[in-house]
């Protein structure tokens, strides 16, 4: 049964947001709706609040070295992605303006003076030092040898010297304390961390705006792997934020960036780790800091190589695209939790989750095609967008009651969405096209697991648990496992190859079966030894060249070329994984 092809019983457009309520009868009939509650339709819900537009973010300014440059452009292959960042007249390179660039010359120190010590501003001001066409200076004090005792120990008094001299020779003035500063001012209190000391006991952001340099860049990178939204903790957001505010009661208009690195003081970090600490600051700064610090007496402890492609995929994951071997590398995949947790991986931007409650799990998750944003729906048919995925309706703010949906498929440009039963009952939205379903046709079940699409939108395969299928529209059907003789009751997903001219489901124990074209088989966990009974999902990478399967505890199983990657934070220690999206 589940291997005959299924004609489409009738054509409906599923622009439902705008459907008036009397028209809510002839859709439960069609789709298989218990109940209706007959309200109309409510406005569609906003994106994510408080997430910066990909607009905001790719007009970030930068602060960056011409090392971190060249490290970029090593990985990736050519300087396609550092240039899309780092070409604009907003941003400013310290050591080595790459040729023909637009952005701004800079000079970095660690000292002001005296102009008796080779290196420092004031001896590079009096032996014109200072390469031509500079337009902007640095001055980095630290607590460390490269830096003069007696400025480590007055920080203010040096920086207000800094900026006086650099707007006297037409420069602009930027200053970097460090927050280990703190550690030769006599203002330390021994009692409390270093980031009080800073904030608090030693004022230093106070000191800042009391220079009045042109940009504040605040060093804190050594809190970026804390992407905590606490407060009074050495946690990234919260120590930006009081910095920020701190230096800005003593000069209002002054401009403030923050420091990220791809391994601060040898402590790797991950791309999603700095998205977050982006998507957390960006409202409170101007611009980042950003550094790719490599083993050196400076930093003794950094990575040899500094970690490039973490730079590289965060700087992909802002939005900044570039061509080369790099870009192959751009996998993504989120994983949802019954709880509404969402998890990201690789290149896959974290944008947060929805909550829930028992009753109402979460059922699936997909991306939007630019992998710039999900949408999460629950069991109810409750839809929410994030990120650049727009909301287009769903069927709690129809009025309609359901409490089985068990997929999602959005269409391929993203403008639209269908939703599913268990019994096989179809919702379309958007640009989505009715194009028929399993009660419409007479066809009683409540074992559908699985919806997917053809590319075009204009047919799509729905899927049983023992893996028989539907087609409708001009998807074609291409085998079951019914029609193969293979008797199955734990068929949980199923992905179409990129031309629609195959698909890939995929079992409960991991065992993967290939039908049509367009989509190798590349492998399943029982082929590898490996024995579960928990696999939720299946995705496949956006070149075709591999999928990665899901478990419910979070685990990742790639095949092909797809890579596994670290979590932002770990999945699998509260609420089962459901489902998974990939790119």
């Amino acid at each position: 049964m589940f291997g005959s092809q299924g004609p489409a019983s009738s054509r409906w457009r599923g622009a439902i947001s705008s459907v008036a309520a009397g028209f809510l009868a002839v859709l439960a009939a069609t789709a298989g709706v218990t109940a209706l509650r007959g309200s109309p339709a409510r406005a569609a819900a906003p994106r994510t609040p408080g997430v910066p537009s990909t607009t905001e973010l790719l007009d970030t300014q930068w602060l960056v070295g011409r090392s971190a440059i060249d490290l970029i452009d090593g990985f990736w292959g050519n300087d396609s992605l550092s240039s899309a960042a780092f070409d604009r007249p907003s941003v400013r390179v310290t050591f080595g303006l790459p040729a023909g660039w637009a952005s701004q010359a800079t000079a970095s120190f660690d000292a002001v003076g005296p102009v008796t010590y080779r290196g420092s501003f004031l001896y590079d001001l009096a032996h014109n030092e200072i390469p031509a066409g500079t337009k902007a200076v640095l001055l980095d004090l630290e607590h460390w040898s490269l830096s003069p005792a007696d400025e480590a120990r007055q920080p203010g008094y040096f920086m207000q010297q800094f900026v006086a001299k650099a707007h006297l020779h037409g420069y602009e003035a930027i200053v970097a304390p460090g927050v280990d500063l703190t550690l030769a001012m006599s203002c330390k209190q021994a009692s409390v961390p270093s980031y009080l000391n800073y904030l608090d006991s030693c004022q230093l952001p106070k000191l800042v705006g009391e220079a009045r340099p042109d940009i504040y860049a605040i060093q804190a990178q050594a809190f970026e792997n804390n992407t905590s939204l606490a407060s009074g903790c050495a946690c990234y957001a919260w120590f930006v934020t009081q910095a920020a505010a701190e230096a800005r009661k003593a000069d209002p208009g002054l401009s403030v960036f923050a420091t990220l690195a791809s391994d601060p003081e040898g402590r790797l970090t991950t791309p999603q780790v700095l998205y977050a600490d982006t998507l957390h600051t960006r409202p409170i700064v101007a611009g980042y800091s950003f550094n790719i610090p490599r083993r050196s007496t400076a930093c003794p402890t950094c990575t040899v190589s500094g970690a490039p492609g973490v730079a590289a995929d965060y700087l992909a994951m802002l939005g900044y695209r570039g061509t080369g071997r790099g870009s192959d590398a751009q996998q993504a995949y989120w994983l949802a939790a019954r709880n509404g947790e969402v998890f990201a991986a690789g290149a896959a931007l974290p944008l947060g989750g929805t909550r829930t409650v028992a009753s109402d799990p979460v059922a699936a998750i997909a991306a939007t095609p630019d992998a710039r944003g999900y949408w999460v729906v629950t069991a109810d048919g409750g839809v929410t967008a994030f990120g650049d995925a727009a909301f287009l309706g769903d069927l709690p703010r129809l009025g309609a009651r359901v409490s089985d949906i068990v997929a999602f498929v959005p269409t391929a440009d993203g403008r639209g969405y269908w939703l599913i039963g268990r019994d096989g009952g179809q919702f379309a939205f958007g640009d989505a096209d009715y194009l028929g379903s399993l009660p419409g046709l007479g066809v009683h079940v409540r074992n559908i697991t699985a919806m997917a699409a053809t590319p075009g939108g204009r047919g799509y395969w729905v899927i049983a648990r023992d893996g028989g299928i539907f087609a409708f529209g001009n998807a074609r059907y291409l085998g079951s496992l019914p029609a193969l003789g293979i008797h199955s009751a734990n068929v949980v997903a199923m992905v179409p190859a990129g031309a629609g001219t195959g698909y890939v489901l995929v079992g409960a124990d991991g065992g993967t079966f290939v039908f049509g074209s367009g989509v190798r088989y590349l492998g399943s966990l029982p082929g590898r030894g490996v024995h579960v009974k928990d696999v939720v999902g299946l995705a496949i990478t956006k070149a075709g060249g591999g999928y990665w399967l899901a478990g419910g505890d979070g685990a990742v199983y790639g095949f092909g070329n797809a890579q596994t990657f670290r979590f932002l934070s770990a999945p699998g220690h509260g609420s089962p994984i459901v489902s998974i999206a990939g790119s």
